[in-house]
């Protein structure tokens, strides 16, 4: 702007634009923002006097001329708010504070009067007084008036109202909306569980947590992003939004004589959430993205949750038909299919392929049994195509890369990153591009046992989490497998002997036809361990792996039967390769 200046220094006359610049309209947030609303047609609260007896009140209550203009001011005010409290700021209640008011002809002042009430008041609401003040205020000018005008005007009395009856009376017209009376909050609690179960919302039980899937962007190989499912923990907010969304709560306006609607009580949600052993949600033991099989040998290919695996299928791709009783020669098909995907990477014996073929079938039929041992991915360069082999498995299990971790500089590192993980019920774990050696107590039992007891970060909890639908990964130049572990892992071998591996070229691309026909290979994974169940699992392997048995009578004697090669022949190299055990055999020796 460009302004004169008058003799005394002091600008004259108009500010002016001095630029061609358009003054844009204001928008209306910032309208919103400024401009004092008309609060008159704000809607009123719950009064708690009838405006009869309030009136009463105010007639009785003198409004005179005091000397101490402080103190008149202050009894003006108080009455004031006590009489908004009372109406629920109703403009009837105005009316009534207004009629008081003139009462003091000196200090009447319309506007100041209709300011205090429908912006100070309403824009502030008393809490500290109401009813009970004015009360006070007229029985000090007539010692038990109310009484005495209840018996004069019994038509103004207030009934008692009796919300149960009124709730048993009125019949909902929407079978989901639910009536919260204090006395019976936890009717309301069971009542809102079961309508939630019914309606299938996706909140389920997981030991001692509520949780509910969800899909994530995480980490892939070489700064790439890959999405999976997970689980997170449902907190008061989530399960306020989703009874919200799916229930109807109502509670009883004395003031209205009628039922209002109502945001989910947080009272009801904090019962609902703090009573674990009053939980109606469905048991979860797993997420999983690909069909699979039960203990029975049927399929389970229908997304939702399943009650007899406990498990939650996400997003199936199109599976083709297959047969119910597979033969030995269709297993061998689908075998021959799933060997065509890894034909080109340099695995460098019968077993190496042998666990490539494991660790792809086995994250599909993971339900099956209760643990699965480490598949380890060994090269002595990089390049050699350890994360990409990974990728295939992903691609078929999740239909995505592989998601992947790194170990960290730490054993607890790693341990706080599992963790994390099995509580998010990521099915498929991989660590990736370890340098140095893969053990840990943490680590032996995620991978041996059925279920564990893990910490859930920032609570100070542990949750008991069931380990059926995870597989557990890594990968490394030179990784050595130590101590326990060294029993608890199957390993591959890939070397393509050549001084730069990275640049070789393959004639196909094996992701790209997984995606292509995503349920062709899951069929496939399916296949083959279903022509065995069918023909009986005959020369089922033993000795068997110890602790994980179940995947030694499927899995591992599924390849057999079918002539591959033994996969735990591996973990046999994988121990003569343990510095643990070399140094205790030193120690013998000398």
């Amino acid at each position: 702007p460009s302004i004169k200046l008058g003799e005394n220094g002091k600008p004259i006359g108009k500010y002016e634009w001095v630029n061609d610049v358009v003054v844009a309209e204001s928008p209306q947030w910032l309208l919103d923002l400024v401009i004092d609303k008309n609060t008159t047609e704000r809607e009123p609260g719950e009064a708690q006097a009838s405006i009869e007896k309030v009136t009463a009140a105010l007639m009785i209550i003198p409004n005179e001329d005091m000397d101490d203009k402080k103190l008149s001011w202050e009894k003006w005010n108080t009455v004031g708010m006590s009489t908004w409290n009372s109406t629920g700021g109703h403009d009837d209640g105005y009316k009534a504070f207004d009629a008081w008011s003139k009462k003091n002809p000196k200090k009447y002042n319309e506007d100041d009067t209709k300011e205090r009430w429908y912006k100070k008041y309403a824009g502030n609401p008393p809490e500290t007084v109401g009813f009970g003040k004015l009360w006070w205020l007229a029985n000090e000018e007539s010692p038990n008036w109310l009484s005495v005008w209840e018996e004069e005007h019994p038509e103004f009395q207030e009934q008692e109202v009796d919300e149960e009856d009124l709730a048993e009376q009125e019949i909902a017209e929407d079978e989901y909306e639910i009536k919260v009376i204090d006395s019976k909050l936890k009717e309301a609690v069971d009542r809102a569980q079961e309508l939630l179960v019914q309606k299938n919302v996706p909140i389920y039980r997981q030991s001692s947590i509520l949780v509910h899937p969800i899909h994530r962007e995480v980490e892939a190989k070489w700064g790439r992003k890959t999405k999976v499912a997970r689980l997170e923990i449902v907190t008061p907010d989530c399960m306020t939004s989703y009874l919200h969304r799916n229930l109807t709560f109502s509670k009883y306006d004395g003031r209205k004589k009628k039922w209002r609607p109502v945001l989910p009580p947080l009272k009801l949600v904090t019962m609902m959430m703090s009573d674990p052993n009053n939980w109606k949600f469905p048991e979860l033991e797993g997420i999983i993205s690909t069909p699979t099989l039960r203990g029975d040998g049927s399929l389970l290919s229908e997304a939702g949750y399943d009650p007899i695996t406990r498990m939650l299928l996400l997003n199936p791709p199109p599976m083709p038909v297959m047969d119910d009783k597979p033969t030995r020669d269709d297993g061998l098909a689908a075998l021959a299919l799933l060997g065509d995907l890894i034909s080109e990477f340099p695995l460098v014996d019968e077993v190496s392929k042998s666990v490539a073929l494991s660790q792809i079938i086995t994250p599909v039929v993971r339900p099956l049994f209760p643990s699965a041992p480490l598949h380890v991915n060994r090269a002595p360069t990089a390049g050699s195509g350890k994360s990409y082999l990974l990728d295939l498995v992903s691609g078929i299990a999740i239909g995505q890369k592989m998601p992947v971790i790194s170990a960290g500089k730490s054993e607890e590192e790693l341990d706080k990153r599992l963790g994390a993980l099995v509580i998010a019920g990521q099915s498929l774990i991989s660590i990736d591009n370890i340098s140095g050696e893969v053990g840990g107590d943490m680590f032996c039992q995620l991978v041996e046992r059925p279920s564990v007891n893990v910490r859930i970060l920032g609570l100070s909890k542990t949750a008991n989490i069931n380990t059926r639908s995870f597989t557990i990964f890594c990968n490394g130049n030179n990784v050595i497998v130590t101590g326990d572990m060294t029993r608890r892992s199957v390993e591959l071998v890939l070397d393509s002997k050549t001084e730069r591996p990275e640049l070789r070229v393959f004639e196909k691309d094996p992701f790209d036809m997984i995606m292509a026909d995503r349920g062709k290979y899951i069929a496939a994974c399916l296949t083959v361990i279903r022509a065995y169940l069918a023909a009986g699992k005959p020369n089922t392997i033993s000795p068997k792996l110890a602790s994980y048995e179940g995947w030694s009578d499927t899995v591992r004697s599924a390849l057999v039967w079918a002539g591959c090669a033994d996969p735990c022949i591996s973990t046999e190299a994988i121990a003569l390769q343990d510095p643990e055990r070399a140094s205790h055999l030193s120690i013998m020796e000398e």
